[in-house]
């Protein structure tokens, strides 16, 4: 289940306590970790990923791997520049390895092209993946 589905959960839950007036310390405690944790996972860690990589970025690249046919220029430049996936009316097709060996470590992504404008792509930062869905950004080129 995605982050707007356990938002939507935890507010019918909410709803239904007060409805039925009964509010158990330990369930509220628990319903809270899940909003909490529901944030973190679904809003702060793309925003972490996107800086570290930006971050990564500052480095030299040595080499790129795609395991599609990409333009690595632009999508490097694209990189630099990442930010959130404005809109749902999209989504992501098959996702691809994208790596990148810069001078002190390897960057491992994964791109995958927007259902509806080919010249956009999704990308993915595994270390920060909680679930299928978690995409770090979206890159235009």
């Amino acid at each position: 289940m995605g982050s707007i589905g356990s938002i939507v959960s935890v507010i019918i839950t909410i709803v239904m306590m007060i409805v039925f007036r009964q509010v158990n310390d330990r369930f509220a405690k628990r319903v809270a970790s899940i909003i909490i944790i529901t944030v973190s996972v679904g809003y702060i860690f793309p925003n972490v990923a996107r800086t570290e990589l930006r971050n990564k970025l500052t480095q030299e690249i040595i080499s790129i791997t795609s395991e599609k046919t990409v333009n690595n220029s632009e999508v490097i430049s694209a990189l630099k520049n990442i930010t959130y996936a404005k809109g749902r009316k999209s989504h992501s097709l098959e996702r691809f390895g994208f790596e990148l060996q810069t001078t002190k470590e390897v960057i491992y992504l994964e791109l995958a092209k927007d259902s509806l404008d080919s010249k956009a792509y999704w990308v993915y930062l595994p270390k920060y993946r909680a679930g299928d869905v978690n995409e770090i950004g979206k890159i235009q080129l």
